[in-house]
């Protein structure tokens, strides 16, 4: 079989100890990694008696996992951060819905939210609000 050779570091960092001077335990690093690749576990060897920052396998495969706490934390995050998008999104539409005179501020700043708002309302079957708002607006200016 064909010897891959991984870095010390690299393999630290999927056993989750902080640095290679933790030290790392050769039963727990073969189980791991074997685990990883599904396959029987690995025999991990340091390549000179010294300290070196090159593992020898012997065997194919991937060489580390994905860390399933790092992963959740990650998903957890997305997560979280779609649904802050849609709660900001639903609030500046109750906003813009209730507040003529904040239309008419999205409509001097950001004409194009406004225009997806005059179209989500078209959408869902309320027509006249853009013109109840140009006709106000004409008022006003006069």
């Amino acid at each position: 079989m064909r010897e891959m050779k991984v870095p010390r570091a690299h393999a630290h960092a999927c056993l989750g100890t902080s640095t290679p001077e933790v030290g790392l335990d050769y039963a727990r690093a073969d189980t791991v990694l074997g685990a990883a690749s599904g396959r029987a576990p690995l025999l991990l060897l340091p390549a000179v008696k010294r300290r070196s920052h090159i593992w020898r396998r012997r065997e194919l495969g991937t060489s580390c996992a994905m860390n399933p706490e790092l992963g959740r934390k990650i998903f957890k995050g997305v997560i979280l951060v779609e649904i802050i998008g849609v709660a900001s999104a639903y609030a500046l539409y109750v906003k813009m819905d209730n507040n003529q005179d904040f239309r008419q501020k999205m409509h001097r700043r950001y004409p194009s939210i406004l225009e997806v708002y005059y179209k989500c309302n078209e959408y869902a079957g309320f027509h006249g609000k853009r013109e109840k708002d140009q006709a106000a607006w004409l008022i006003s200016k006069s």
